[in-house]
């Protein structure tokens, strides 16, 4: 599919609302140097052009509609204006989008606007951002959404019958089961194993697959790529839905510059949680030296952010993928770091299908941490499974925490034979429910053990309260001393 036409109407006696405009108009510059929108407005006009033939041409070519809406703009007679009039008689034909862009706050209660997506996100009126830039990257976020929607639900259109077609051809034979040896774990178990450790100075590695990350929790993942699916997702589970988004992913249905929107639009409303927030502080409290993570977003970098931390001077962040094997070998110079394994989302450098784990450079890297005794959460065995054959045989354990019951038929069931395996399943091992309790156990352990940021302040509170007591003490014995060695008084009658 070519560029998304994108035709923007304004009330021109606004000279304010035409200077947001312009700046609007450069926010767009990075979908248009992609090629992957063409934005006009009248002041587009090359030089010598008829302005009433330019403006019909691109209004009904247009696939995007964008409307700025202000007070002058909702008191004019825009019922009217032909451009309004033909947007409205085109978005209820279903051949264009319309997204209104509220710059003041108005009431579209009684207008035809009231029931369409606006712009910036939660009605909020660009007027009300304190911030120009932010509002403007709202908006120009919002349009990309849009467009890649557009984009990808016409080329699903385009893809879904030979997709249909591949897969009544496919092999269904039932895959061979294996029966899962490992032990159950419970979290308590895990939580006091990982305090001994600290404790030791032998902290334990983190490994943190692709169901604790911004795709698996993106709605958006699941709504645009269920265009390309031949089954039902409202047949399927979550993790079901999330193993079928990787196979299409990994298919050949998209160019570099589509699969990036895709995953780019689907982490623009992932936020971070409490679980998220919960890990952020126990690699704060140094129960972690080392996180290898599959997942190509930076939630975890935002959420350690958000408790205090700083990248260089209390963690750093490693993605091997690329780096020379001098630089591979190099110690960390802060108390812990993240490797991340498929590379950066916002370094366009990574692969929906890597095998770049398979290079032996950095399987030299990454193999001796998973040679360790690792916690593993969230692991999925379609988005993960290179990071899981990478994991070398030996005799120290693995804590697999996941949703899924015990497996059968997976690489996690296969490790069995090289590595012994503890696991923690079904609701008790899904990544929010697990970190959240987790931190909860650990907490209170090193609380009781006076260790830990919190409980060395509570610590240094007991030590001031008996101190406080202690003077209390002394002046009140200053006192009574006092009254004891002071003369009596005697009246005489």
């Amino acid at each position: 599919m070519g560029s998304i036409s994108i035709f923007i109407i304004y009330m021109h006696e606004d000279k304010e609302l035409l200077e947001i405009l312009k700046e609007l108009y450069k926010y767009l510059n990075v979908l248009k140097r992609t090629g992957l929108i063409d934005a006009w407005y009248d002041q587009s006009l090359q030089s010598g052009m008829d302005r009433k033939r330019g403006i019909n041409e691109h209004l009904e070519s247009a696939d995007i509609i964008l409307p700025l809406i202000d007070n002058n703009f909702l008191m004019s007679d825009y019922y009217s204006n032909p451009e309004i009039k033909r947007a409205l008689e085109r978005l209820d034909a279903g051949e264009v989008s319309v997204i209104p862009i509220l710059l003041t706050l108005v009431d579209l209660e009684e207008t035809p606007f009231k029931q369409l997506p606006i712009l910036p996100t939660e009605g909020k009126a660009v007027t009300e951002w304190q911030d120009r830039d932010e509002v403007l990257t709202n908006i120009a976020e919002g349009i990309g959404k849009a467009v890649t929607t557009i984009r990808i639900s016409s080329l699903a259109k385009e893809k879904l019958p030979t997709i249909i077609q591949d897969e009544q051809t496919k092999d269904v034979t039932p895959k061979k089961t294996v029966e899962f040896r490992g032990c159950n774990a419970d979290l308590e178990e895990i939580a006091a194993q990982l305090q001994q450790r600290k404790e030791r100075h032998h902290r334990t590695a983190l490994v943190l697959g692709a169901r604790t990350g911004g795709f698996f929790r993106s709605s958006y993942l699941y709504e645009i790529l269920r265009l390309f699916s031949p089954h039902h997702f409202s047949d399927l589970s979550h993790l079901e839905q999330f193993s079928e988004c990787y196979s299409i992913l990994a298919r050949p249905l998209f160019n570099k510059v589509d699969t990036h929107s895709i995953l780019q639009t689907s982490l623009q409303d992932v936020a971070v949680t409490k679980a998220d927030i919960h890990l952020a502080k126990l690699a704060k409290r140094g129960y972690f030296d080392e996180i290898i993570t599959t997942n190509t977003d930076d939630i975890l970098e935002q959420s350690l952010l958000q408790i205090g931390m700083r990248e260089y001077r209390d963690f750093e962040v490693f993605t091997p993928v690329g780096v020379m094997r001098s630089r591979l070998q190099t110690e960390r110079s802060s108390s812990f770091r993240i490797s991340k394994m498929f590379s950066n989302l916002a370094s366009r450098n990574y692969d929906i299908d890597p095998d770049g784990i398979g290079n032996r450079t950095i399987r030299n890297f990454v193999q001796p941490i998973l040679a360790r005794e690792i916690l593993v959460i969230g692991i999925d065995p379609l988005w993960d499974k290179e990071l899981l054959r990478a994991i070398p045989a030996g005799e120290r354990v693995i804590w697999f925490v996941n949703e899924e019951a015990v497996p059968e038929s997976s690489i996690i069931a296969d490790l069995q034979q090289a590595r012994p395996i503890e696991y923690v399943g079904g609701k008790n091992g899904g990544y929010e429910y697990f970190m959240t309790n987790l931190y909860a156990t650990l907490l209170e352990t090193s609380s009781l053990n006076a260790s830990g940021d919190d409980s060395n302040i509570l610590h240094q509170l007991r030590v001031i309260q008996n101190e406080l007591r202690t003077l209390k003490d002394q002046i009140a014995d200053l006192q009574s001393s006092k009254i004891n060695s002071s003369p009596s008084i005697q009246f005489e009658g």
